[in-house]
């Protein structure tokens, strides 16, 4: 608060910009502020009070003194002024009748600028504007689209009093009523049965903007507005390219209760209008598995110019594959494609399908040698959930514990893991990553070993010499390990008890449970 004597006088400044910003600074710093402001409002030059009356208007709470004070300065013949003055009276006048009078006889006047002021501050009022419903309803329905749009926006905010005069305004011959009814109509916190059925009847609209705003209106209403599906699928084969993308995007707020609207969908997946294709996707994806019908379209869709729309597509069939053989089909096919991304997806899917998806063991193994490193490590972790089926893998998952992405070596010690018996040639590959210069790889290494059982003993001596590694919680995987291997493995028995002296707790005590185990008769 030591700034605010210079903010106080910078407010007299003859620069606009600073008295302005100056003004809205002071705004904010409480009541003392309040009072400068008021000040300035009355003793100031046209500049200083026209940036105090817009600073003002910061903050919704109701303040008798400065409504007071701004009804009075709303007198001067400033329209600059006025216009503020307006627009601060919205956000701090309500609850005051007079208020709400002065506004009505703006909207009744000729200056545009300032009718379109008044409309903003009843904007702000809501229900409190019930009065002026009247006014608001000439200022709907006059020439100047800023003020209709501002008076719709009032008449909404009013509430359910205002809802039949938007009924009647859709049955208007009047193009721009129309417009803003559809709109504003079902926006409310409740909505009536009428303001669906006339949403639902400007589909069919002749003008293409009023049937836009209608089925974006019916979008917003959400699972509320199911009555009216069957008109909104009709709209995704309008003539217009806008109203298609907007019936589309709409269908996400129906999420999997849209399903009536799948094989429509599926159709706007190719529209020539890319937006209504990629909302069309995005649609899908919301209704997962209710998406079947659309499987025909989703098929030829997973290979089109927009990525954006082949991933969507990819992970609504990676939904539909844990039940339908069609959709996995679709995606075993797309792993021969040349969108990465998808062939990530369709990889992961035929992981988590198996042994359904064996068949795509072949192309998974070839991919394994992709120049893509995500695509790499997609399918390398699928053919870990093949197990034995894989096994005729192992050469090229051996040949990736040597790639040079982190992630991609991990993918390949776990896709032996998984694989199991059938991999347990791969022992002396897994023994030199021992070596890998990131403790991750050494880690995950060591757990793998110790799975391996009997198959893996020939590694016991390379993990000895890891219970000296510079990473705790390699040292705690490897005296776990040993332990697994039981009396097979004495001698790793000395270096055992020296790690029974680890700087770690949790190392020392595997390092004792092994000793048990290996140790036992």
């Amino acid at each position: 608060m030591q700034a605010f004597p210079a903010l106080a006088k910078a407010l007299y400044d003859e620069d606009r910009s600073v008295s302005q910003n100056v003004a809205w600074a002071i705004a904010r710093l409480g009541p003392r502020a309040t009072q400068v402001l008021l000040k300035a409002l009355k003793t100031g030059s046209v500049q200083t009070r026209r940036a105090a009356a817009s600073a003002l208007g910061i903050g919704y709470d109701s303040d008798d003194e400065v409504v007071k004070a701004l009804m009075i300065a709303f007198k001067e013949k400033d329209r600059l002024l006025q216009q503020n003055v307006l627009r601060s009276l919205g956000r701090r006048g309500k609850g005051h009748e007079e208020v709400v009078d002065l506004l009505i006889s703006v909207l009744g006047g000729t200056n545009q600028s300032l009718r379109q002021s008044a409309a903003y501050a009843l904007e702000q009022f809501g229900s409190d504007a019930e009065k002026a419903i009247p006014a608001l309803m000439a200022a709907f329905k006059d020439r100047n689209v800023g003020l209709r749009q501002s008076a719709a926006r009032a008449l909404m905010n009013v509430g359910a009093k205002a809802v039949p005069m938007f009924l009647e305004a859709m049955k208007s011959n009047d193009l721009w009523s129309r417009r803003l009814a559809a709109m504003v109509l079902g926006q409310g916190e409740a909505v009536s049965k009428e303001e669906l059925a006339a949403l639902s009847k400007a589909l069919s609209d002749s003008d293409s903007l009023v049937r836009q705003y209608a089925v974006q209106s019916l979008g917003k209403i959400g699972v509320d507005a199911l009555e009216a599906l069957p008109n909104m699928i009709k709209v995704l084969k309008d003539s217009s390219s806008s109203v298609r993308a907007a019936a589309a995007e709409s269908m996400l707020s129906f999420g999997p209760d849209a399903e009536p609207a799948a094989e429509a969908l599926g159709h706007c997946l190719k529209d020539v209008n890319s937006r209504t294709g990629l909302n069309a996707s995005k649609a899908l994806l919301s209704l997962g598995r209710n998406s079947v019908k659309a499987l025909p379209a989703m098929k030829d869709a997973i290979s089109l110019p927009n990525g954006e729309i082949r991933k969507n597509v990819a992970m609504t069939l990676a939904l539909l594959a844990r039940e339908n053989d069609k959709a996995l089909n679709i995606l075993r096919d797309a792993l021969q494609g040349k969108d990465k991304e998808v062939c990530v997806i369709a990889a992961r899917v035929m992981g988590e399908n198996a042994p359904r998806s064996k068949a795509a063991i072949p192309e998974l193994v070839k991919l394994c040698e992709s120049s893509d490193p995500k695509i790499r490590q997609s399918c390398l972790k699928a053919l870990g959930r093949f197990r034995e089926l894989a096994k005729s893998a192992v050469p090229v998952i051996v040949k990736a514990l040597g790639d040079k992405s982190l992630k991609v070596r991990k993918s390949a010690i776990w896709a032996l893991s998984g694989i199991g018996e059938g991999a347990k040639d791969s022992v002396p590959a897994l023994v030199k990553l021992l070596k890998d210069k990131d403790y991750r790889i050494r880690q995950d290494t060591v757990l793998v070993l110790g799975e391996f059982g009997d198959n893996a003993q020939s590694a016991i001596p390379a993990l000895i010499g890891l219970l000296t590694d510079q990473e705790a919680r390699v040292r705690l995987v490897v005296a776990q390990s040993l332990g697994r291997f039981g009396p097979k493995a004495k001698s790793a028995i000395p270096a055992l008890k020296k790690a029974l002296e680890d700087s770690s707790d949790r190392v020392r005590y595997a390092a004792e449970d092994a000793l048990r185990r290996i140790e036992r008769n």
